[in-house]
């Protein structure tokens, strides 16, 4: 088995696994509920006050592991990449620390800094031995100068550069989640207008035009129609774009929407919005700009 996806919260594990047995995929839960089936209404997202096991949704099948990443990216719970715990078995996954791998690891953690002390004290040592080294004395300048600004650079410790603990910032596709819920909001602000939309730049795809309602859908024009509605008063063009974040759930998008005043000339708005990921679903949590 793979775990695919783990939350302090049941209820959102649950739904994943329910998510993929919709679509054919045969998933396991573990660290579920008790056998009396309550809710745990005082689970908490702190791992220092848990005390048990995170819930977690497995994939028992390998065959089905393409399909369920497939749909945990569509629902935007699940970054590209290849995760390391492949293929694993779960006392590994479970007791990392017993594993070949991790001693190997630890190894050569522990030769990396052995390295490292003894290229330090050989370098101190040639430090002190130059300084400590008399001068030869000469026919023409009796007096030597001791090598004092040569040890000093020699021992003189490298600065730290700064930010180099800073998290990586990288840019992503959109989730379908994320912008199913940002054309929803500017759909019920733009409520008396047909609206041509983007993702991307390109055409919004199935699973977002699939979580709009029916009465939403019909008033979404194709891309082709847009270039020739685009003196259209009632007609408004929205582009969700430039997901940015670090792989943690939050970052930050930019919405685009053009349209035309009461005077007929056009105008253009972008906003950029801090957004979170809770569960399966999204919030904006301000606007940046």
């Amino acid at each position: 088995m793979r775990r695919i996806f783990t939350s302090p919260r049941l209820e959102n594990v649950e739904r994943v696994a329910a998510l993929l047995k919709e679509h054919g995929v045969e998933a396991r839960i573990t660290n579920g509920r008790s056998y009396k089936g309550n809710r745990r209404g005082n689970f908490s997202y702190r791992d220092d006050t848990r005390t048990d096991p995170q819930p977690a949704v497995w994939i028992v099948r390998p065959d089905d592991q393409p399909k369920a990443r497939a749909l945990m990216r569509e629902a935007g719970l699940l970054d590209s990449g290849r995760s390391p715990t492949s293929f694993l078995a779960t006392e590994a996954l479970l007791h990392p620390g017993d594993t070949d791998s991790g001693n190997a690891s630890k190894r050569r953690m522990l030769l990396i800094k052995s390295a490292l002390l003894v290229g330090i004290i050989v370098a101190v040592g040639a430090g002190l031995f130059a300084w400590r080294k008399p001068a030869l004395p000469t026919a023409t300048a009796p007096a030597v100068t001791p090598p004092i600004p040569v040890i000093e650079e020699a021992i003189t410790p490298e600065r730290p550069t700064v930010g180099t603990n800073a998290e990586v910032i990288y840019r992503a596709d959109v989730p379908s989640a994320l912008a199913a819920m940002l054309i929803a909001a500017e759909l019920r602000a733009h409520d008396t207008a047909d609206v041509c939309l983007a993702v991307d730049g390109a055409a919004p795809s199935k699973p977002i035009i699939a979580a709009l309602q029916a009465t939403d859908i019909a008033r979404i024009r194709p891309q082709s129609a847009c270039t020739a509605a685009a003196e259209d008063r009632n007609v408004v063009s929205v582009d969700v774009r430039e997901y940015l974040t670090d792989g943690s759930g939050r970052g930050t998008v930019k919405v685009g929407i053009a349209d035309r005043d009461k005077g007929g000339k056009p105008r253009v708005e972008t906003r950029t919005l801090e957004v979170q990921r809770d569960g399966l679903e999204w919030e904006v949590k301000r606007a940046v700009l």
